[in-house]
């Protein structure tokens, strides 16, 4: 399916001077591709003299591999205009450290313009969560964790900041205390599948395996599709003891 999503998008690109703001939204859209077509695209979106272009460029960006994303697109981190700068920030921040040289002196700067855009509106959960999953990714746990329960602090029933707390204090090995969070994300979204596959696991791992197995089976009941939920439910109930 992609494909040719992405190859309506490379047209549309090509053969018509859009808006930057549809020229923008159209990058975003793009998946992750080899297509010298759809990366000619998307080099010539990060280039854009709109700023709005070269976000939404570097926001579909994100999404590709570590070898396209440090191929083009790194000096995006010392743009001269501050959106750039915290996009490129979040697109590079899981390979900071394998940036080349000029990047590298430029992420800080721009990992500040991220940290104080997601700052300025830290009364929103949102904002919260991903400035946690930025500063994890930096490798300060003890810090997304602190986010993610300010989150928690200020939305009780946001569900994703549990999950996310969760995990953070999993990355922490403190699996009682995330156990507990995994709990209650799943509790307050019962309808995403996410949630209750990363619980079932969870409480494997913990050697609750029945319960895990009762999990996965009211989840197939609700999502009989899901073919993520079966593999793990079969894996569960064929394992011996």
């Amino acid at each position: 399916r992609a494909g040719p999503a992405n190859d309506a998008i490379v047209a549309e690109l090509n053969t018509h001077d859009d808006p930057g703001i549809a020229r923008a939204t159209m990058l975003e859209l793009l998946t992750p591709s080899a297509d010298p077509a759809v990366l000619a695209a998307l080099s010539k979106g990060l280039a854009d003299p709109d700023p709005l272009v070269r976000v939404g460029a570097l926001r579909a960006l994100r999404n590709f591999p570590s070898s396209v994303r440090l191929d083009i697109g790194t000096g995006l981190l010392a743009d001269g205009n501050r959106s750039v700068r915290v996009a490129a920030a979040q697109a590079f921040v899981d390979i900071h450290d394998l940036l080349p040289v000029a990047a590298a002196r430029a992420f800080p700067a721009a990992a500040d313009d991220f940290r104080e855009a997601r700052l300025a509106t830290a009364s929103v959960p949102g904002s919260l969560t991903v400035l946690a999953e930025f500063e994890s990714r930096l490798g300060d746990e003890a810090l997304a964790q602190r986010y993610l329960e300010q989150c928690v602090r200020i939305d009780p029933d946001f569900a994703l900041a549990h999950h996310s707390l969760g995990l953070s204090l999993v990355r922490q090995h403190r699996y009682d205390e995330a156990l507990a969070q995994l709990r209650k994300a799943a509790q307050l979204d019962p309808d995403n599948i996410r949630f209750t596959y990363v619980l079932a696991v969870a409480l494997n791992s913990m050697d609750h395996k029945d319960e895990a197995i009762r999990l996965l089976q009211d989840a197939r009941r609700r999502f009989p599709d899901d073919r993520d939920l079966e593999s793990l439910l079969n894996s569960l109930e064929t394992r011996p003891e």
